[in-house]
């Protein structure tokens, strides 16, 4: 029992508390609480950089699983660290990149469609490490191709 050990409790009936709010302006909101609805009707480069943004994250949420899988294989005796410093590697670059991209649409530097690139350049890298996992070499293309072999040579 507390009371027994010195302690005395302290009973209150309510706790309240008077906060005084200054005028908000409620017309000035962020592009990133905006519903796509109201997003849409806005023709600003914040609303564009905001749109990539949104778009972006979806698409980063497939092609960063594809990647995960393509460098998840390895060598019998390789390390198992490399792949995955490459991997990180690759992300903090690729989510860079998005961020870098975003803030220039937000200033008007780009378009924004030019968020695009960055994805594209990720889905090139996953293409090639897939051409790289099945084993898809100059030698090979060459064999089944007799033009290309002749070009090269």
């Amino acid at each position: 029992d507390p009371q027994q050990q010195g302690w005395r409790a302290l009973l209150f009936q309510a706790l309240r508390i008077r906060l005084h709010f200054s005028a908000i302006n409620l017309l000035e909101t962020n592009e990133s609480s905006l519903s796509p609805q109201a997003l849409a009707q806005l023709h600003s480069p914040a609303a564009d950089a905001e749109w990539a943004w949104r778009i972006s994250m979806p698409i980063a949420a497939v092609l960063l699983p594809l990647l995960a899988l393509l460098l998840s294989k390895q060598k019998p005796r390789a390390g198992r660290a490399g792949n995955l410093i490459v991997a990180l590697l690759v992300y903090l670059l690729y989510y860079n990149c998005i961020g870098i991209v975003e803030q220039a649409i937000k200033k008007a530097q780009v378009p924004a469609l030019s968020m695009a690139g960055v994805h594209i350049a990720l889905c090139i890298v996953i293409l090639i490490l897939c051409a790289q996992q099945l084993g898809w070499r100059c030698k090979k293309i060459t064999a089944q191709f007799p033009c290309i072999k002749k070009e090269i040579v």
